[in-house]
């Protein structure tokens, strides 16, 4: 604690603050430097995550999710892309059907003859004793629970295992049993026996049923200890020692050629089928597969629009007005600000951070030439965006993509592969640079571009704390970032350079200020000393003050 202005009457304490604050200007200076070298990293971690939510929301929308790490789209994801085909049957009460890209457009005839099932065993009613089936007295007392013990071996495709039978179990512990049972050849692993079991208190009945169908499933229960597989299903016949329930597979004739299915839901050239009943004597199902025009429509434009607004919310950061006369607030200037007073002087101050920033500016402009080029390798009639109706808009607007509506349609219309090639053509692996542009698709060459301007902005101001989401966009993406700039941004050097050059000024402005608390404390003391010694001539002479 210091009291200055005791001997002298000067309020030292205000003077030593106002000094202070003259001598902080160099200081401010860092500290404005600072926050705004702050702004400008959060400015650049949003326009990324902006860039990185196009990409993972367009993928999802269009079912992109086989990307590679190193952000190649894969040809057999877009192969089945659900979207680009329709399926039509004559009768959705016995076969549905869904296309995917590749399937073949035109009509496909189907008979079933047979669906595939489960293999099921249903025992006899285990409340009842029946002297013509031996059982001299219920497998289960009126509590539902076991009247004797044994031990019974369930098997199945999937393995085996040995069930225990304790007196007194309730019916619901052995049903619990079964479901979970797990192979006991390997039991480390835990591999399910594949099966269900379920009870009906009402009909007194057990139901055990496996989770797979197909001619190859199967389920076997017998006897180990005891007699109670023989007493449930009814294995009264001489030299029968288990119950075996095979399932069964789906038997169709598929435009002329009989194929035979493990499962009711199978595809077969590109078309996913559902089989729901068998087909009358003399009755074929008929499928129309179809170019699903509204739907490729729909998806491009749904990818260019969410495009153009990622493009407009860029360029609105790009080119925002710089109020250069607002500048970062420091603690004594917010002190004696209010709270609506320093939001809207931030506002100003923050405005333009990003005006006319080089990264960003390249990126899209990279990204705008990219799309003028022709697709290399395409297999359709479709080399340039222009061929099918879509343009790019001014410079002002940021290069923006305009859809004229009627010539993509009637692109869809007459080549829909062509479309498809355009948007989602892959280029080989290892091919980098502009080979490996010319030889992308449209969607192929947006996604590069983005991902080569967020791995520029990572460069620069770092990954925001956000490294598993922008991992998500692509595997490699922070490879770089790491090998060759161990992880320290561009504006992370220049923030840890203003915070040395901060605590040496701190430590130089701590001096300072000390020097002029001793410098005033020793003006004190002469002139305390001073009056001591005027009083004391002063009582000499006879004089009072």
């Amino acid at each position: 604690m210091r009291i200055g202005g005791i001997a002298s009457g000067m309020d030292t304490e205000q003077m030593v603050k106002d000094l202070m604050r003259a001598e902080r200007a160099r200081m401010n200076k860092f500290l404005r430097q600072e926050q705004t070298i702050k702004w400008k990293q959060t400015a650049y971690n949003d326009t990324n995550k902006i860039m990185a939510n196009f990409i993972l929301n367009s993928r999802s929308d269009f079912g992109l999710n086989q990307i590679s790490s190193t952000g190649n789209i894969r040809k057999s994801n877009v192969d089945n892309f659900s979207w680009a085909k329709k399926a039509t049957s004559s009768n959705e009460g016995i076969v549905s059907a869904t296309a995917r890209a590749n399937a073949v457009n035109g009509d496909h005839k189907i008979k079933v003859s047979q669906l595939a099932s489960n293999a099921t065993m249903l025992s006899n009613n285990l409340k009842i004793a029946n002297d013509e089936n031996k059982l001299e007295i219920p497998v289960l007392n009126d509590n539902f629970k076991f009247n004797e013990a044994g031990e019974i071996r369930i098997e199945t495709h999937m393995g085996s295992t040995v069930i225990e039978i304790n007196a007194g179990d309730d019916i619901s512990t052995f049903v619990s049993k079964i479901n979970n049972a797990i192979d006991s050849a390997d039991p480390d692993k835990k591999l399910s026996l594949g099966v269900r079991a379920a009870f009906d208190r009402n009909l007194g009945q057990l139901m055990i049923t496996t989770k797979d169908t197909g001619k190859d499933i199967y389920v076997s229960v017998s006897d180990v200890t005891g007699d109670n597989a023989e007493k449930i299903f009814g294995l009264y016949d001489a030299g029968v020692t288990s119950a075996t329930s095979y399932g069964k597979s789906a038997e169709i004739e598929y435009n002329g050629n009989p194929l035979e299915m493990a499962t009711n839901n199978f595809s077969v050239f590109g078309i996913d089928i559902n089989l729901k009943d068998v087909t009358p004597a003399n009755t074929t199902i008929n499928i129309n597969i179809g170019t699903n025009v509204d739907g490729i429509y729909d998806k491009v434009k749904g990818f260019i629009d969410n495009y153009n607004e990622m493009v407009g919310f860029v360029t609105s950061r790009t080119s925002e007005t710089r109020y250069r006369d607002f500048f970062p607030l420091v603690k004594d200037e917010k002190d004696a600000m209010s709270e609506k007073d320093i939001e809207q002087w931030e506002q100003k101050a923050k405005s333009g951070i990003l005006r006319n920033d080089e990264t960003i500016t390249k990126t899209f402009q990279g990204i705008r030439s990219s799309l003028y080029m022709n697709v290399g390798g395409v297999t359709g009639t479709f080399k340039h965006l222009t061929d099918i109706g879509i343009a790019t808009g001014g410079y002002k607007e940021g290069g923006k993509l305009v859809i004229n509506e009627n010539r993509l349609r009637d692109a869809i219309n007459n080549d829909p592969e062509g479309v498809m090639d355009l948007f989602f053509k892959a280029p080989d692996i290892g091919l980098t640079g502009e080979a490996r542009t010319k030889e992308s698709g449209i969607v192929q060459r947006v996604y590069d571009g983005i991902v080569s301007g967020m791995k520029e902005v990572i460069r620069k101001a770092g990954t925001g704390g956000d490294t598993s989401f922008l991992r998500s966009v692509q595997g490699n993406i922070l490879t770089e970032y790491a090998t060759k700039h161990s992880s320290i941004s561009v504006l992370d050097k220049d923030i840890s350079g203003i915070n040395s050059r901060i605590s040496k000024e701190e430590t130089i402005l701590a001096k300072r200020e000390e020097r002029y608390w001793k410098q005033f404390s020793a003006m004190e003391k002469a002139m305390a000393k001073m009056q001591q010694q005027s009083t004391w001539i002063m009582s000499q002479m006879g004089l009072s003050q």
